[in-house]
């Protein structure tokens, strides 16, 4: 019979993953539902007992933690994706590579962020900030998503000027990657490697196991990098 897990799924993530989920229920029958929110506060849920099988992660540190915790599966924890950050407009030609230097101008009227202190994408945007000597100054015109989603539909529906956001948001948007892009070269920002968990809780850690093999099967692990633009380890 069909079995099913519950996923939580870091926001970035969550079209990824869900086109992930359904190749694997078309080939086993089993469905995965999926929670999505900000990192920070699906690793406080986990802690809190919602009863999710698997955390899929936009970085390392919740998963290290529930790891030192002892609540996952042992040898469960590995990096399935590494996120790109990127500047983005819906407006062609405003920027490009040029994208530090927009910023240093500071002619946007609202600029987008995730929370930076519940989003791994969020803190990855104030850390660019900070290296560039920006961040308390832009402080004014800053607009917080409770999540990368949620930065991502401010820009989308013209709420921000521009925003940070996740490069694999602006690889799937319906017509494809138009507007100005800056993809934000890696040594502005520590590397988000984004990580999956088995949790320990979960009650059924054969299907669960047999989730995380077909995430990180090279078809699969193709697809993140060649549709959804993720970097690989």
């Amino acid at each position: 019979p069909a079995e099913t897990l519950k996923v939580a799924v870091a926001s970035n993530a969550l079209k990824a993953v869900s086109e992930v989920a359904a190749r694997f229920k078309k080939g086993t029958g089993n469905t995965i539902l999926i929670s999505a929110g900000s990192t920070s506060k699906l690793y406080t849920q986990i802690l809190q007992g919602a009863p999710f099988d698997i955390f899929l992660a936009a970085n390392e540190h919740e998963p290290a933690v529930l790891e030192q915790k002892n609540l996952v599966l042992a040898g469960s924890r590995f990096t399935y994706a590494v996120g790109q950050l990127a500047l983005y407009s819906k407006t062609p030609g405003l920027f490009g590579a040029n994208g530090e230097e927009y910023l240093r101008q500071g002619h946007y009227q609202r600029l987008a962020i995730a929370n930076p202190d519940t989003a791994p994408y969020g803190n990855a945007a104030r850390q660019v900030l900070e290296a560039l000597q920006l961040w308390k100054g832009a402080q004014a015109k800053l607009i917080r998503g409770e999540n990368i989603g949620q930065a991502f539909n401010y820009v989308y529906t013209g709420n921000a000027s521009a925003g940070f956001v996740a490069w694999s948001d602006v690889k799937q948007q319906p017509g494809g990657a138009v507007g100005s892009i800056w993809r934000v070269p890696q040594k502005y920002y520590s590397p988000l490697r984004q990580q999956a968990v088995i949790l320990r809780r979960t009650s059924n850690p054969h299907l669960a196991r047999q989730f995380i093999d077909f995430l990180r099967s090279k078809p699969m692990l193709e697809l993140l990098k060649d549709d959804y633009g993720y970097g690989m380890e």
